[in-house]
């Protein structure tokens, strides 16, 4: 559901309220709509403005790394609660998020560059995986 506010003149504020199907909203953004003239009628046409929303590609980037963020916080969390466990046990404990080994892999190697997580040697030539202020 969208609501639309303004007083006669200025631009429309236009927020996203509901969104029956998906239950993901919008952000809000303003139209602002006036005349345009073609040769001599000055309202053969309209304008249109929109601003305060970022293109689509830009939402689509920041909800990706909005994704990808709570995702390593999610790894580090769960190894925070089991310091020393592998990366098998990571890709095995179902963390929301972590559809595949890839993405399980990429993180993990992300998050030591980070320095939010450390690797060392684990049993049988593996890896034990510690949060950075946990000690092994």
């Amino acid at each position: 559901m969208l609501v639309f506010q303004a007083a006669k003149g200025e631009p429309t504020l236009v927020s996203h309220e509901k969104a029956r199907t998906s239950g993901v909203t919008s952000e809000d953004l303003t139209l602002e709509i006036r005349d345009v003239g073609i040769g001599d009628d000055a309202r053969a046409g309209v304008e249109v403005r929109v601003t305060g929303c970022a293109p689509p590609e830009e939402r689509k980037a920041s909800r990706e790394k909005a994704r990808r963020t709570d995702l390593h916080d999610r790894i580090v969390a769960f190894v925070a609660r089991n310091p020393g466990c592998s990366g098998r046990q990571i890709r095995g404990a179902s963390i929301e998020g972590a559809r595949s080994a890839n993405t399980v892999i990429d993180a993990l190697a992300y998050l030591a560059g980070e320095g939010r997580l450390r690797r060392a040697s684990g049993p049988r030539n593996g890896e034990a995986w510690y949060a950075a202020e946990v000690s092994p």
